[in-house]
């Protein structure tokens, strides 16, 4: 069905034109680039009345806000980051995280914390500075050239990885799974599309992996963990399901409950349209919102996604954690990775000569006999 709707916008725009409002949503990554510089500005601007005539100009409802821009972007918090931990000597391997823009702009703290669930698991975590917008925006508002366009320069970046077998993993499901899933469509019959896809997970969904195969490395607190209240992404749902991230909550020490509930209501930026807002409070609130009321204040709420994020703050009024957030909290800073020990691993311990092994104590009488020069035996 989304395959459908972008090929009939795209179409659509052809003949008609593409309105602004999709231009703005679809490059959604290249406005956020823009505004983190003039951050307090940005924010100034979008947070204060003489902004919900623009919005409303635009077809943005006006009761939305903009997710807020940081000044410190993901890429200067991870550069203070290296410099306080260097990479270890010992590592199991690279990993690539794909930081996506609203980690990158908006909410910096997740790629941090999947950055140190990443180094906790034992991974030297690679951050590709050369990587464009997934292109997921611009293809949810038909602009497929542009995606098709990103696509292939994120695969020119990320090819080499793949065919060494790195993983490729990220925190928002419609970004990474942009890759496994529409990459394939959009470069077919490109070999190194298909070698990105194949190696392409979300971050629970790869230590979920590893979790399962006994292999996983994370040295978790040791007490009881919270209450959490988890809320799956449909992009997510569709093609892997919340079983990675419930795994992952239970194997930290946390006591999750999936939310049981359907679409959140927001579906991207379909909930900022103005001619959709009620809709997507409606949806919310077949299953999600009800859901919501019920859960003790003291229990944490916790999204895959940005849009499950913005949806609940916004209509139920709960704050929300990123599940990266919620895992990178329970890490034990006390007890560090360390390699795995097996028996290949162990290094014998060395062997007396053979010649000089004796099953008894060598007799006076014959030790006397062997020697060979002046003095006592």
């Amino acid at each position: 069905m989304t395959k459908l709707k972008t090929e009939f916008l795209s179409h659509y725009y052809d003949r008609k034109g593409v309105p602004l409002r999709a231009r703005v949503f679809g490059n959604i990554h290249t406005l956020s680039k823009l505004a983190a510089p003039v951050a307090p500005i940005a924010n100034l601007l979008t947070g204060s009345p003489i902004a919900k005539p623009v919005m409303s100009a635009l077809g943005v409802h006006r009761d939305r806000k903009l997710s807020p821009f940081q000044g410190r972007t993901f890429l200067h918090r991870y550069r203070a980051h290296r410099k306080q931990r260097s990479v270890p000597n010992v590592t199991r391997g690279k990993i690539v995280y794909f930081h996506d823009t609203f980690a990158t702009y908006n909410y910096p703290e997740v790629g941090i914390a999947a950055v140190k669930l990443l180094e906790a698991a034992g991974f030297e975590v690679v951050i590709e500075e050369r990587r464009a917008c997934c292109g997921r925006p611009m293809l949810s508002k038909g602009l497929i050239e542009a995606a098709r366009k990103n696509a292939r320069k994120n695969v020119n970046v990320l090819a080499d990885y793949a065919r060494q077998g790195i993983p490729i993993v990220g925190t928002e499901p419609s970004c990474i799974l942009t890759l496994r899933d529409e990459y394939i469509d959009l470069l077919p019959d490109d070999e190194d599309a298909k070698a990105v896809a194949g190696q392409a997970y979300m971050i629970d969904e790869y230590l979920a992996k590893l979790e399962t195969d006994g292999d996983l490395g994370i040295q978790w607190k040791k007490n009881t963990g919270p209450e959490v209240f988890f809320h799956g992404h449909c992009h997510q749902k569709a093609l892997i399901g919340v079983e990675p991230s419930m795994t992952m909550l239970k194997a930290s020490g946390c006591r999750p409950t999936e939310s049981g509930a359907g679409c959140c209501g927001m579906a991207g930026s379909f909930g900022y349209e103005a001619e959709h807002y009620e809709v997507s409070r409606k949806v919310g609130e077949e299953r999600l919102f009800p859901a919501l009321r019920e859960t003790p204040t003291t229990v944490t709420v916790a999204t895959a996604g940005v849009s499950c994020h913005q949806q609940i703050e916004h209509f139920a009024g709960r704050s929300t954690q990123n599940i990266v957030e919620v895992l990178a909290e329970r890490i034990d800073p006390k007890r560090p990775w360390r390699p795995k020990v097996t028996e290949s691993s162990v290094v014998d311990e060395e062997l007396p000569d053979p010649a000089l092994v004796t099953d008894e104590p060598t007799p006076e009488s014959t030790a006397h006999a062997k020697q060979q020069f002046d003095g006592p035996a």
